[in-house]
């Protein structure tokens, strides 16, 4: 007799993605639960927890772009650099993440560092485009 179940087979076969947030986290504390080392489930903990932040993020990158149509100069230019910033989130978020699941990252850091780095570059942006 077990006390597993075929839902625990089928978590185990799961993409993290498809994982609920309590589920991730049992898998990041049990060192003898899952397919993958902890710090593979810690950084996907960690980008979930992250997640609901890219939304203010895309705003604070699209916040300049808005400022220069308003202005009506440069406006190419900050599209084209809007557009670029987002994609270049995407990507370092991207990397950022097969990092921190390889565990060349700490998890921590993996999920969070792009939402900093890009808050910073999106700010600097408002900050340059306001004239202060």
């Amino acid at each position: 007799e077990t006390a597993l179940l075929p839902t625990h087979f089928s978590n185990l076969a799961a993409s993290p993605a498809s994982l609920s947030l309590q589920q991730l986290r049992a898998f990041a504390r049990n060192q003898d639960v899952g397919s993958h080392p902890t710090y593979f489930y810690e950084t996907w903990v960690n980008r979930r927890m992250a997640l609901p932040a890219i939304s203010l993020i895309m705003v604070l990158l699209a916040a300049p772009v808005a400022q220069s149509l308003q202005r009506q100069r440069g406006v190419a230019l900050g599209l084209v650099v809007g557009i670029g910033l987002g994609f270049l989130y995407f990507i370092t978020d991207g990397l950022l993440q097969a990092l921190g699941e390889s565990g060349m990252l700490p998890p921590l850091l993996a999920a969070w560092s792009p939402m900093a780095l890009f808050t910073m570059i999106g700010a600097a942006s408002l900050i340059r485009v306001e004239g202060h």
